[in-house]
């Protein structure tokens, strides 16, 4: 548990190993919210979302960042041939700044007299 939580690691795909099949997404808060309501006897299929939609590894970003933006799960799976090849995840990043770019460091200002 601790791994978890020292982790960045936020969401974690369910596998059905015999059939190599996608079939939930755990996210952190989800173990969370299971260990304390359940302990650790308690199982992943109980606190897992089993209601995701996916993206195709050829598809291009912008539709699957739609698709990703309206849904309720905060993950979008990227399969290709039916299997998981990665997960995309909308997080808030610092705002853009133009190539090139640099702020100049600032300069204390003496004191002006009068």
């Amino acid at each position: 548990m601790s791994l978890v939580l020292m982790g960045a690691q936020r969401d974690f795909p369910v596998v059905l190993e015999s059939r190599d099949q996608m079939v939930g997404i755990l996210s952190r808060d989800q173990l969370l919210v299971g260990f304390s309501e359940r302990g650790p006897s308690g199982v992943v299929r109980d606190a897992m979302t089993t209601e995701f939609e996916t993206a195709d590894a050829r598809e291009m970003l912008t539709g699957a960042f739609f698709r990703l933006q309206s849904s309720t799960c905060p993950v979008l799976p990227v399969m290709q041939d039916g299997r998981l090849v990665g997960l995309l995840r909308c997080v808030p990043t610092p705002p853009l700044r133009p190539r090139g770019y640099s702020r100049a460091p600032r300069r204390p200002v003496s004191p002006v007299s009068c």
